[in-house]
Order: C-alpha cells, then structure tokens, then sequence
C-alpha cells in the first residue's frame, strides 16, 4: 500500500478506510470505500453481517484515522472489490473465519481483496 490520506475528499472507490479508537486503543477497524459517502464492513458483533455503512455518521467522522489505497489498483468500470464485497452482504459474523459462511472484521477486507488478485497481509500491524 503506498497512499493515506487525511481527508474525505481524497478517498476513491476501493480504498481502504481505518478508524481508531472503536473498540480497543489505536486503529481498531477497517471497511471499504464502495462510492457515494459508503463503506462495506463485517460487522464486529455475532448478531451483525456484512452490511454498508456511511461515512458521514458522527461515529466514524469521529473515529476516521486515514485511508490508503492499495498500489497499482486498478478499478474498471465494473469495479471488482465493490461488486465482491456487496455480494457477501448479510454474510454472518464469525470471530477468526475468513470465508464466505462468516467473517471477522479483518478477514472480510483481506478475502475480498484476495478474490481480485491481491493478497493483503492478515493482521492490521503489517497493513500500516
């Protein structure tokens, strides 16, 4: 990953979006930018599924750190990540699953990104 950037303005579809200080100290939490003021996440909860939220709700504007974009990304019209993400909506949370009967937080953005052809390293530590 080779940009991050502090404001909203910035952000193109596909990038990733970290926020900090959601439900431990430092960055916490990370979706995906799908266009339009959204972003698509596995949810955190047992009760929550894959599902799109809002960039301008107080609770993220709040919680923003920065985005990065991934290197020589390249979006066509139909936008890969996007499309894979959206199809996994209502996908059920399950802690330290990666696959398409459940997600965790993490492993969500990593085997959406893998399903295009890029491999991200599982843990939020090597991301940054």
């Amino acid at each position: 990953m080779r940009y991050i950037f502090s404001y909203h303005k910035d952000i193109q579809v596909g990038d990733l979006m970290f926020f900090q200080d959601t439900h431990r100290p430092g960055i916490s939490h990370v979706e995906i930018y799908s266009g339009n003021n959204q972003m698509i996440q596995a949810s955190r909860t047992d009760t929550e599924e894959v599902r799109i939220n809002y960039l301008s709700y107080n609770f993220y504007t709040e919680k923003f750190a920065g985005a990065r974009r991934v290197r020589n990304l390249i979006i066509p019209k139909s936008i890969p990540v996007v499309k894979e993400a959206t199809d996994l909506l209502n996908v059920p949370y399950q802690s330290g699953v990666t696959s398409p009967q459940g997600f965790d937080t993490g492993g969500f953005v990593q085997y959406v990104y893998k399903q295009i052809g890029i491999n991200l390293p599982r843990y939020r530590k090597d991301m940054l």
